[in-house]
């Protein structure tokens, strides 16, 4: 970082002159360095406060009697702390280990990682300045040269989707405590009526499903036995003689049919229980005492 961000010739350049004011030292700055198209970002509040910054490490580095050396260096390490304060996620904590670093960086003789610009007494002093003057302003620094972002926000109301409140009933329709008891009763006697009925038409459908596959099953085994007298007699008598080889067509048939009539009686069982569960369940409802507030 030495004669980086300023030369010798620069540091000559703006010294230059047997009685250097204040104001003259802040226009070589400004001229000499070219600051204003280095931050053109900046409004003119803030780069006078950028040239008041800079023109005060200049004065500490006089004071302080610093070598040329000393004064880029120097120089240097005050703008790397003012791009810090660009940074929103850089905090004075942050920021300070930074500083820290980049002192270290010029105070210790460790080619090539480090060179030592600085002896010990200009740590301290520029440790002590540093923090009495930018240190202590820190988030107003960042407050000035962080970027800001505005955001326009253009909210519209449109009429046909306004939501109106509901109307309200009125109290004088409403029914009281004891209505409302009978009428819960009448609806769960209602509800078990329905029930019962329920289950009074599964019954009977069950029972019509079984006859229905009993009729058929002996239906089918008239017309296997009709086709078997159509036949010759002698064809008949060896069908009849050969039991071990042809089973008996009625026998076929009703094997076919136990599984569907299984798969009805499970049917018609499981929505039994699930009916007569519901009917206890009501009638526990129906007979518990209503409690009184």
């Amino acid at each position: 970082m030495l004669w980086r961000d300023i030369t010798l010739e620069q540091i000559q350049e703006i010294t230059k002159g047997e009685k250097l004011s204040t104001e003259l030292l802040r226009k070589n700055i400004d001229k000499v360095l070219g600051l204003r198209l280095e931050y053109n970002y900046l409004n003119q509040n803030q780069y006078e406060i950028l040239l008041d910054f800079f023109l005060h490490s200049f004065i500490f580095s006089f004071r302080n009697k610093f070598t040329p050396e000393k004064i880029s260096c120097f120089f240097s390490i005050i703008k790397e702390l003012q791009l810090d304060t660009k940074n929103h996620d850089i905090n004075l904590y942050n920021s300070f280990i930074h500083f820290k670093q980049l002192l270290l960086k010029f105070s210790v003789h460790r080619p090539p990682f480090s060179i030592e610009i600085f002896n010990v007494d200009d740590v301290r002093k520029i440790s002590e300045y540093v923090y009495n003057t930018f240190y202590r302003h820190y988030k107003l620094y960042q407050y000035t040269f962080c970027l800001k972002h505005v955001a326009t926000v253009e909210s519209k109301l449109y009429q046909p989707y306004i939501e109106t409140p509901f109307e309200m009933l009125s109290l004088g329709g409403a029914m009281t405590l004891e209505e409302w008891k009978e009428l819960e009763k009448q609806r769960k006697e209602e509800e078990m009526k329905r029930l019962a009925e329920e289950q009074e038409k599964l019954n009977t459908t069950s029972v019509d499903a079984l006859e229905r596959s009993t009729s058929s099953a002996s239906n089918a085994t008239f017309e296997n036995a009709e086709v078997i007298n159509s036949t010759t007699a002698g064809t008949f008598s060896t069908l009849l003689n050969s039991n071990d080889r042809v089973k008996s067509p009625h026998s076929h048939i009703k094997k076919q049919l136990e599984p569907i009539k299984k798969e009805i009686e499970e049917m018609t069982n499981s929505r039994l229980n699930s009916l007569n569960s519901r009917l206890e369940q009501l009638e526990i409802q129906t007979k518990k005492p209503t409690s009184k507030k």
